[in-house]
């Protein structure tokens, strides 16, 4: 094992601890208050992108350069390219704090700095495209190189949005709505884009592979589920940013794609865990592929209008944010890492998968869904003090990855190399 491979992992775990700690943070915000001015919108960014850049990203970076050697490619720059996510992430970090998306008071000039740190980020992840692109260029392509092809081509178009954002941010010339879009597309794309077909190929290539079935029907659905997340998001962009409400049926059509291609891909991945999994990787593994079919779910009953009011009358979408972001996304690249390093990639899964199952089912009482009778002041502090679960349990898991060091068995070549079109 390399020991910068392990230095990058750790630091996404150290970045996922911190992160979930500022999201705890802002629970305790809602009914306390925050000290020195803090707004909880400005706190909300600094989780959700330290979440963003500094956890999921890096942790993805890792899996796909071992997705790409386990197709025969040389990608010896994952590692660095990792820890830059990691650093350039944490250094976003205190401007969204301070200010999210406006301008930072630094002397007696205002400075867009988390827009610039965001750009910093975004140099980053174009460095890692392009190592990608060469690492795997000619390459057959395996089930996981499918999934991860259409991963790193929505990363570098989310961070179009990036780019309308910061600019309109600088010029001043953007309406808010079309910052809210900007935001929206950036976002959207990168948390169903980057991080979905990202972890379906870190699955392909660890936890699941598909013995007896046709790969061609898994490359077939990565692609479809690539260009309709892709397809549908530019669609709602025309519709938030530019006006152009014709769009508004294309968009419910992509939705569809995207939402049916999720099930298509969980449907021929669900009996195919590996048989010499340990117990808690294929629990978890299974757990994720039950949370990305309700994403699925959820994509179809939001394409039609009356969905969609319901999720928004209701106040679901926080615990549905959540139901994906922290239960599918973080849960199946610590599941994915375990199988990929040994135990010692990831030691108490079974533990912080159910701290993570606590904290969203404490979610529910913040929602309409929950009847009002049983509701009250507790429910903000339940979810503050469940909050607290995930960040502990991710520390204890860094702690001993440092009084045990080294794994199993180190990130080579995971088992499957089923080819894909």
């Amino acid at each position: 094992m390399s020991r910068a491979f392990l230095t990058a992992w750790r630091l996404a775990i150290f970045s996922f601890a911190f992160a979930a700690g500022t999201g705890a943070f802002m629970r305790y915000g809602m009914f306390a208050g925050l000290p020195g001015g803090l707004l909880l919108g400005d706190v909300r960014h600094a989780h959700s992108h330290l979440m963003f850049f500094s956890w999921a990203t890096p942790a993805l970076i890792l899996l796909a350069s071992s997705a790409a050697r386990a197709a025969g490619a040389r990608f010896a720059s994952a590692p660095c390219l990792a820890i830059a996510a990691a650093v350039s992430g944490l250094l976003a970090y205190t401007p969204f704090l301070l200010s999210g998306y406006r301008l930072l008071p630094l002397g007696k000039a205002e400075l867009p700095l988390s827009m610039m740190a965001s750009g910093l980020n975004g140099l980053v992840w174009y460095a890692f495209a392009l190592a990608y692109l060469l690492a795997t260029w000619g390459r057959p392509r395996t089930v996981a190189l499918r999934f991860f092809d259409g991963s790193v081509a929505l990363l570098v178009l989310s961070s179009l949005g990036a780019v309308l954002l910061a600019a309109g941010g600088i010029s001043g010339t953007a309406t808010q709505a079309q910052m809210d879009a900007f935001v929206d597309m950036y976002l959207t794309l990168f948390a169903d884009g980057w991080f979905g077909l990202g972890v379906l190929g870190a699955l392909a290539a660890t936890l699941f592979h598909a013995p007896g079935r046709d790969p061609r029907a898994l490359g077939v659905a990565a692609w479809a589920l690539s260009a309709g997340l892709g397809l549908r998001t530019l669609a709602r962009l025309g519709v938030d940013a530019y006006g152009l409400a014709w769009l508004g049926v294309w968009e419910s059509a992509f939705a569809v794609v995207a939402a049916a291609s999720w099930l298509a891909v969980v449907g021929l991945l669900l009996s195919s865990a590996r048989p010499r999994l340990d117990r808690a990787s294929r629990a978890v593994g299974l757990a994720v592929l039950a949370l990305i079919a309700l994403k699925a779910l959820v994509e179809l009953a939001v394409a039609l209008p009356v969905g969609e009011e319901f999720v928004a009358r209701h106040g679901l979408r926080v615990l549905l944010l959540h139901a994906f972001l922290l239960g599918a996304v973080t849960l199946a690249l610590a599941a994915a890492m375990r199988a990929l390093l040994g135990r010692a990639g990831w030691r108490g899964l079974g533990w912080f998968a159910l701290t993570i199952a606590v904290m969203l089912v404490f979610l529910l009482p913040l929602t309409g869904v929950w009847p009002a009778g049983l509701g009250g002041p507790w429910a903000l502090r339940a979810a503050f003090y469940t909050s607290l679960g995930p960040p502990l349990a991710a520390l204890l898991t860094l702690a001993s990855s440092w009084a045990q060091p080294g794994s199993e068995r180190g990130p080579g070549r995971p088992r499957s190399t089923t080819p894909a079109p």
